[in-house]
């Protein structure tokens, strides 16, 4: 066999292993497999979720203050309440991007919408900002954003509400400061999440500087008065003068 046809024989055999990918992980559910998207619960019900696949598993740590319910490849949770409404998503260690997920709602009478890591939001001007208010009943109705005394937002403001992951506010502005709720209706009755307090920390802005020329002609050793204004001064700045040739 020649050196050609050595390496053609090699290649094709190298193929198959090349080939071999793994599918997304398997989630069940009480060790049943699920071929759904989202499930419904019932509060203090209890529920196991396990993620098998031939790589190691890792769980997204979207659990937050659940994490200490999971025990490898399996979340465990005996007394579910609607705080554990959410997607949990399983992922292989070394390819996160292959995953599977499952988005349950735990349902509770008393709780329209999930408790919120925190209620005070502190972000720059023009990010944007996530109130984790998850909605914990499917069959809610009118998801949309309040201020916290029932008043509409700002009518500038733009804003998305997703009953999964929460109401997304847009480029926020310092006008948007002051307290707001998520609302929604179960069953034709209004119920708010808790109220959420959003201070908007504004741009600095440099100052602008204003001179009255841009070149002086001054007989040697007379004096030179050069005045520097400063315009839509919005904060306290130290002004110094520097010299191509010295430090003045």
């Amino acid at each position: 066999m020649n050196r050609r046809m050595l390496c053609i024989t090699l290649f094709v055999a190298v193929l198959p292993c090349m080939a071999k990918e793994f599918s997304a992980p398997v989630i069940k559910l009480n060790s049943s497999p699920l071929n759904q998207s989202e499930m419904v619960w019932s509060a203090t019900k209890r529920f196991s979720l396990s993620c098998d696949g031939p790589a190691d598993i890792i769980w997204k740590k979207m659990f937050g203050r659940h994490q200490k319910s999971v025990n490898q490849n399996v979340f465990t949770v005996k007394n579910p309440t609607a705080d554990h409404t959410g997607t949990y998503r399983c992922s292989y260690k070394n390819q996160t991007d292959l995953y599977s997920e499952i988005h349950i709602y735990v349902k509770d009478s008393e709780k329209a919408f999930t408790t919120p890591q925190t209620t005070q939001i502190v972000e720059k001007e023009g990010l944007n900002c996530l109130l984790d208010c998850l909605v914990t009943n499917p069959e809610s109705t009118e998801f949309s954003l309040k201020m916290e005394n029932g008043s509409a937002v700002p009518s500038e403001m733009n804003y998305t509400a997703d009953p999964k992951c929460g109401i997304l506010i847009q480029n926020l502005q310092p006008s948007y400061e002051g307290g707001y709720v998520c609302t929604v209706k179960v069953k034709g009755v209004q119920k708010m999440s808790d109220i959420f307090q959003i201070t908007v920390l504004k741009k600095q802005h440099p100052p602008l500087l204003s001179l009255p020329a841009d070149q002086f002609v001054r007989i040697v050793g007379e004096t030179l008065q050069i005045p520097c204004h400063l315009i839509n001064q919005g904060h306290s700045y130290n002004i110094t003068w520097s010299s191509a040739e010295k430090g003045i």
